[in-house]
């Protein structure tokens, strides 16, 4: 577990992850031919799902590596959200920025407080709003960059444990939000998909991903349990697709599948994202994965400002013309997240990487 970095199982996590958010995002080009094609809605709350438990792998191996090197002191906090916002805030501005430009023609949004997105405020104790509808998920990521650390070192300063420290902060973030969905689901009545946009509320599907790091890192000795573990709760994951791919109704029927649908996925997701870390992918198939991958939170960013735009040019689909529009949304899409990735994210992760090495 020691060279997770350019692991060909996460990047094939990832890659996946993207492509069925896409698959989800484009199905409207599919239903006129098959109207059950509506239920590959499945990918966007899966898709979204696998972002989370792997952020949440990755970032709480980083939080453990570096709170462990500081050696109790609070010197690790700053340059760690300087990387994770370097990483994310340059291109989620650019997106905002387009989003903001086509809201009078392509993308109409409605009386939305733009400021709040720039701090990622939009949705923290409510549905998202209609406006650049796909940053909820990039709101609850941020949120939990920043209040994870914090939480975790409060605990270490009363406790000096890294290990009981991250236990304490993994109770608290699962606990509160499911707690919290209790409310909105029962007080308020928020229906799953509104539930699913806030993000107080979300924040421990990435912790289930944490969770998994730090019984790797801490409870080493058992890794063998932890996989077959991981394996068994990975079975569930067709389960985990019919369940979402369930009309909106049904799944809003009872509240127990508002609350508690988000735990049963961030601990499948969580699962598959480190069942198959040993697993070697070789030929060209790992090239289009590692591309995909690279490129793939362009692509979450850029998906739909693409589908917006073939829609106004193209509104009119009959036929099998909707299977040409809904290649040429893939085609589209990912050619210029690759492009975007190689011309612009790069250089950014490179300056990122001179002003703080990782």
């Amino acid at each position: 577990m020691n060279s997770i970095k350019n692991n060909q199982w996460l990047d094939f996590c990832r890659a996946v992850a993207i492509l069925l958010v896409l698959l989800s995002h484009s199905r409207g080009y599919l239903i006129p031919l098959w109207q059950p094609f509506n239920g590959l809605k499945f990918g966007g709350f899966i898709g979204v799902e696998l972002f989370f438990a792997l952020s949440g792998f990755l970032i709480g191996r980083i939080i453990i590596v570096k709170s462990r090197d500081s050696e109790g002191r609070a010197l690790w906090i700053l340059p760690f959200w300087f990387r994770r916002w370097a990483r994310t805030y340059p291109i989620y501005i650019l997106f905002l920025l387009l989003n903001i430009a086509i809201s009078t023609s392509l993308r109409p949004a409605g009386d939305d407080n733009i400021l709040g997105y720039f701090i990622f405020t939009q949705s923290l104790t409510h549905p998202h709003p209609s406006f650049f509808g796909e940053a909820w998920s990039l709101a609850v990521e941020e949120i939990f960059y920043f209040i994870t650390p914090i939480l975790y070192f409060l605990f270490f300063k009363c406790i000096k444990s890294h290990q009981k420290s991250l236990l304490l902060t993994l109770f608290v973030m699962i606990l509160l939000p499911t707690i919290y969905r209790v409310y909105l689901s029962l007080a308020i009545n928020l229906s799953l998909n509104e539930i699913r946009t806030v993000s107080l509320a979300r924040l421990d599907s990435i912790m289930y991903g944490v969770l998994i790091a730090w019984l790797f890192y801490f409870k080493s000795n058992f890794k063998s349990v932890l996989l077959y573990s991981t394996l068994l709760f990975s079975l569930f994951f067709p389960a985990l697709i019919y369940l979402t791919h369930l009309p909106d109704e049904i799944l809003n029927e009872h509240n127990f599948t508002k609350i508690f649908l988000f735990n049963a996925s961030g601990v499948i997701c969580a699962s598959c994202v480190v069942v198959g870390v040993k697993i070697k992918i070789k030929g060209f198939f790992v090239y289009i994965v590692q591309k995909i991958a690279a490129s793939s939170y362009i692509s979450y960013l850029i998906n739909l400002p693409v589908l917006y735009t073939m829609q106004y040019l193209i509104p009119e689909q009959q036929g099998w013309v909707c299977i040409l529009l809904w290649s040429a949304y893939l085609i589209i899409t990912l050619s210029l997240a690759i492009l975007l990735h190689i011309t612009l994210e790069k250089k950014i992760l490179s300056l990122r990487d001179k002003i703080s090495p990782g």
